[in-house]
């Protein structure tokens, strides 16, 4: 599965990794924890990204960044642009994800 290939990059980078395969288990992993940084996927099975998203708190909602592979519709950019979210499309290679992150931490 993709998320365990990008669990193990994250971890290779030295990251602490926490996934979650579906939109319903992300939220119960976000009832008692706030992250730095959350990637989450527009495209998930059942619950979308953007219920996820709707559904998170603010401070959890400051930290997300979106995922896609739908480069063909311009409402996943659109919803990430109207709430001030990154963006990236997929797939990412490793150094591409790599330059994303070191970005994020200097501009944080």
């Amino acid at each position: 599965m993709i998320i365990n290939l990008f669990k193990r990059i994250l971890e290779s980078m030295g990251y602490n990794v926490q996934c979650a395969s579906s939109g319903e288990e992300g939220l119960k992993i976000l009832q008692n924890n706030i992250f730095d940084l959350i990637f989450l996927d527009i495209r998930m099975p059942g619950m979308d990204g953007y219920a996820v998203f709707n559904s998170m708190d603010k401070e959890n909602q400051d930290n997300v960044v979106f995922l896609s592979g739908d480069t063909l519709s311009p409402e996943a950019y659109l919803f990430s642009k109207r709430h001030n979210v990154p963006f990236i499309k997929k797939p990412i290679g490793i150094d591409e994800l790599r330059n994303f992150l070191s970005d994020i931490s200097s501009n944080s």
